[in-house]
């Protein structure tokens, strides 16, 4: 570390002026090592900048090496940054913790540590400039497409009457219970008749179980074979648990899957049982896949999702950077998966069609989360949202209660994304649940390609950057309420900090100097580039899961309507359409049909019909 000697002539008062002026430089910079190590670097080479002016005095000079040696720690840091990702630095150990007096707020610096170990990145050049190891998962010739990490979906839908209209409680009680004892017995005629895949028979290991649980009570479990050879029982047919007094939620639970084909046909298969039992037991009883009834006023606790529980990290530190990946995108993932536009009959504002597009844009998109602030982390306060984590240790899970207001991980287990599940998952539950299962797979490998994205930045001894809190939050409310059409927004960000610490994430999330995403459209567009060469890594670019998907932003949509264009905006166009010629609007019926349609038939969707014209590059 050389500091080139400048000879200046200094009476002793302007010396000890500088002294005074440096050590206060450094103190400051001292404390602002802990979260901001460029900057600190910076004050400490001013103070030496001075100090080597009066290097004569024994004062100065003593504090000067001093500096010097605090500059060569926080090269070293730098140094040590550019070792694999996944060797984790002693310092993590002593990561921050809410209750910590000198601890700044927690988004005035948005990824405290891992600026830390970031250090002097842009001097050093060392981890940015080492190519990837990272393979996708091994696919052989004409079989499925693995899956990066194991995946499972529980899937919420609602049974009505083609008027909207629910089955009383009593019912519904009784009903439950026939519908699994049917859909038990189907299954085990299915395995018997050899309709069943000999790969999902074998990972099974036996029938499926009838179980009393005191909570859903009776429930059809799959047996699902884990990685580690371990088989676990999966409730995967009956009713939803988590809120006791309501039984008209049929859950339907996947399987643990490694394979893409594999969760897809589970969910078709799960599906196919649901219309088949109920097409027998209860004949004027149907599935619709939407957030919400439609017909009625919303109800706390009545309200369908698609969860992911995404499991089978590398490490600790992969699970905890991946739900830090996963935080970052949670508005775009809303933005693309909004489908309960209508409450009471309605959408909440007036619709048009200007150029081609539906213009609707105080129709809320998902009234289902702009409703649900107890089941997720709906509460519009960035300061209760879940945190950017660096690693998982007692410090880093007590900062994730603290902030989320809970006093154990049972009560904090609701929220849009959670990495601490009883299963050893990462649990993302935003999405609204979708008509088809192609748009729900196609979520999934989103999902998978950001973790993968994830595995891809610690080979290279990086880590993800943190969006802030409030910039999530207000980007959040604006999908919920608009979809893809919500105006795009960076408040909360230091722009600065975050181009200097990861300058290709920040052009891809933020955008440059010369182009940002003003829409929500855009900056999921932005997502789709940067996750390009992912997703032809893993065999995803072209599978007619993801289309859906891609058509929302890029595709030609039948009838000449002009994307962004959801499931959400489906539904506006369905009740539209009835409107403007005159017929009841009540689009329960077509939810059916399309439901039914486009979950017997995996690859279908609703949107389907139109080219996708794709980014440069993508395919």
């Amino acid at each position: 570390m050389n500091i080139e000697k400048e000879t200046v002539t200094m009476d002793k008062k302007q010396i000890k002026e500088l002294i005074n002026s440096a050590k206060k430089v450094i103190k400051d910079a001292d404390k602002a090592a802990k979260y901001d190590v460029n900057g600190a670097f910076q004050s400490y080479k001013q103070a030496a900048e001075w100090l080597q002016k009066a290097a004569d005095d024994a004062d100065a000079a003593s504090l000067l090496q001093e500096v010097i040696q605090k500059m060569q720690e926080l090269v070293a840091k730098g140094q040590q940054a550019s070792a694999p990702a996944q060797q984790a630095p002693a310092y993590q150990t002593q990561a921050y913790s809410a209750g910590s007096q000198e601890q700044l707020s927690r988004e005035q610096k948005y990824n405290v540590q891992a600026q830390q170990a970031y250090a002097q990145q842009q001097a050093l050049q060392a981890a940015a400039q080492r190519p990837s190891s990272v393979q996708p998962p091994a696919r052989q010739e004409g079989g499925w497409t693995p899956l990066v990490f194991t995946h499972g979906q529980e899937l919420e839908v609602q049974l009505v009457r083609t008027d909207g209209s629910f089955l009383s409680g009593e019912e519904m009680v009784h009903l439950m219970g026939e519908l699994v004892k049917e859909a038990y017995a189907k299954f085990k005629q299915w395995m018997d008749a050899g309709q069943v895949p000999a790969y999902i028979v074998q990972k099974m290991g036996g029938y499926p179980i009838l179980h009393e649980d005191h909570e859903k009570g009776l429930i059809m479990q799959i047996p699902s074979l884990l990685p580690s050879g371990q088989r676990i029982n999966i409730d995967s047919f009956g009713r939803d648990g988590n809120v006791a007094a309501i039984t008209y939620i049929l859950e339907l639970v996947t399987p643990v899957c490694q394979y893409v084909e594999e969760l897809a046909w589970w969910e078709s298969t799960l599906f196919s049982l649901a219309h088949q039992v109920l097409a027998t037991q209860k004949s004027d009883l149907f599935i619709v896949g939407s957030g919400l009834n439609s017909t009625v006023e919303y109800m706390r606790g009545l309200s369908f999702g698609d969860h992911s529980h995404i499991g089978t990290f590398q490490s600790p530190l992969e699970k905890i950077q991946f739900y830090d990946m996963l935080r970052n995108f949670i508005p775009a993932i809303i933005a693309l998966s909004v489908n309960s536009p209508l409450v009471k009959g309605k959408p909440t504002d007036e619709i048009k069609i200007v150029k081609g597009r539906y213009a609707a844009p105080n129709c809320v998109r998902s009234i289902r989360l702009l409703n649900n602030t107890t089941m997720l982390s709906g509460l519009n306060n960035p300061a209760k949202y879940p945190p950017y984590l660096l690693d998982d240790n007692e410090q880093t899970r007590q900062q994730f209660l603290t902030t989320v207001g809970k006093a154990d991980f049972y009560d904090a287990r609701f929220q849009d994304v959670y990495p601490y599940t009883d299963f050893g998952t990462i649990e993302v539950r935003v999405c609204d649940a979708q008509i088809s299962v192609a748009r729900r797979i196609g979520i999934c490998q989103i999902l998978q390609a950001l973790g993968y994205k994830t595995r891809k930045i610690l080979a290279a001894g990086r880590y993800v950057p943190g969006a802030a809190s409030e910039c999530i939050v207000k980007n959040r409310d604006r999908a919920v309420r608009q979809g893809l059409f919500g105006v795009f927004t960076t408040e909360g960000i230091d722009e600065n900090q975050f181009r200097s610490y990861d300058p290709e994430f920040a052009n891809m999330y933020i955008g440059d100097a010369t182009s940002k995403p003003r829409y929500l459209f855009e900056h999921v567009d932005r997502m789709f580039r940067w996750l390009a060469p992912e997703l032809k890594e893993l065999g995803y670019a072209n599978s007619p899961y993801l289309q859906p998907l891609l058509v929302s932003v890029y595709g030609e949509i039948p009838n000449g309507i002009l994307p962004p264009f959801t499931e959400a905006d489906y539904q506006l166009s369905l009740y539209y359409y009835k409107l403007a010629n005159h017929l009841e609007p009540n689009i329960v019926a077509d939810l059916i049909t399309q439901t039914k349609q486009h979950s017997l038939n995996a690859t279908s969707h609703p949107l389907q019909g139109g080219r996708v014209n794709y980014p440069p590059g993508f395919l």
